[in-house]
């Protein structure tokens, strides 16, 4: 079975204006040294269980961080504006079955832009909250 980062991951792949900015260039937790700009990088920040009234769920709640990298500011955020429009919630998007997670929902949360100097990108970082049951 998938985990929420990989069915996230599955969906972005899949997103054909996503790849037509970066190719198959999604990566989990860290980028191969050297891979060619535009590309983004996902990991899991944190997760908890989401508990009922004295049970406990299959129901969990994590944040994913997202970030697209890119040799100008303006492409950096061409990739974030993508990457949004591929996974935060939209009608007819979630509650979905993606690579075996149950997801019920993907929501933005917030976003930083930023400079990495010693690699000369653009960064633009954001956090989505995920609601899902592996």
């Amino acid at each position: 079975m998938s985990t929420i980062d990989e069915a996230i991951r599955s969906r972005m792949v899949a997103d054909s204006a996503l790849t037509a900015l970066v190719g198959p260039r999604i990566y989990k937790l860290r980028a191969p040294q050297g891979v060619a700009a535009p590309f983004v990088v996902m990991f899991r920040v944190d997760a908890s269980p989401i508990a009922g009234i004295r049970l406990d769920t299959a129901w969990q709640r994590c944040r994913l961080q997202v970030s697209s990298f890119a040799a100008t500011a303006q492409a950096a955020r061409d990739v974030a504006d993508a990457v949004r429009a591929a996974i935060n919630r939209a009608p007819g998007r979630w509650p979905a079955t993606v690579a075996g997670v149950q997801i019920d929902d993907v929501s933005f949360d917030l976003e930083r832009d930023l400079l990495e100097e010693d690699v000369d990108l653009y960064q633009v970082a954001q956090d989505y909250e995920c609601i899902y049951a592996e």
